[in-house]
């Protein structure tokens, strides 16, 4: 699992995992996440299954809500197996290859296309070229449960593709890069950042 949060003895509570891309790559038979258990929220984030293990190994009492679930696989019909006692909230799921199960709960968009701004050659997969924002006339635009839309950008979050995190200041450059000096001579260094929020 990309996220595994303990054993088949030892479940880990109180997670909270937000804002995220995932994606199994070619045939990793991997689930998105394994061994979470009561109070773990899973939200707002974006999962791409290319093959049919699914999202979840024995998963316990989660709150699942505001996600998107884009599946590349027409084996896979079932994307929220093996979540046990998990409430599924105000998710969308969606295959371009075939028909998902509906996903029970409350507010689910079921076999819904989230409507992405971009997406290269119609397939979510990632790519730096994408823009994951959900359209304007996307029926999850405005279907979270805080009113925002599901996916990546709910909760207010500025979702940056490059991966960096919007809210701290990150350096960009550092001259000179790598620089040879004796012992006790003092070097200068210049860094460059951009400042939080940019």
């Amino acid at each position: 699992s990309f996220i595994s949060l303990g054993s088949a003895t030892s479940q880990c509570e109180n997670w909270v995992i937000r804002n995220n891309f995932f994606q199994q790559l070619g045939t990793n038979t991997n689930s998105f996440f394994s061994f979470t258990k009561g109070n773990t929220i899973i939200q707002n984030n974006l999962l791409v299954l290319n093959n049919s293990s699914g999202s979840f190994t024995s998963c316990t009492s989660s709150l699942v809500q505001d996600n998107i679930f884009w599946s590349n696989d027409a084996a896979l019909s079932d994307v929220i197996s093996d979540c046990v006692g998990c409430t599924f909230n105000n998710n969308l799921s969606y295959s371009p290859t075939g028909t998902l199960d509906p996903i029970a709960g409350t507010g689910n968009l079921d076999n819904v296309d989230p409507q992405f701004i971009t997406l290269m050659n119609n397939d979510a997969a990632w790519d730096v070229n994408n823009d994951y924002t959900l359209s304007g006339s996307s029926p999850g635009f405005t279907a979270s449960s805080d009113g925002t839309q599901i996916g990546l950008y709910g909760s207010s979050h500025t979702f940056v593709n490059q991966g960096y995190p919007v809210g701290y200041p990150r350096v960009h450059q550092v001259t000179p890069a790598v620089v040879n000096v004796s012992l006790g001579s003092d070097v200068m260094i210049n860094i460059k950042a951009f400042k939080a929020g940019l």
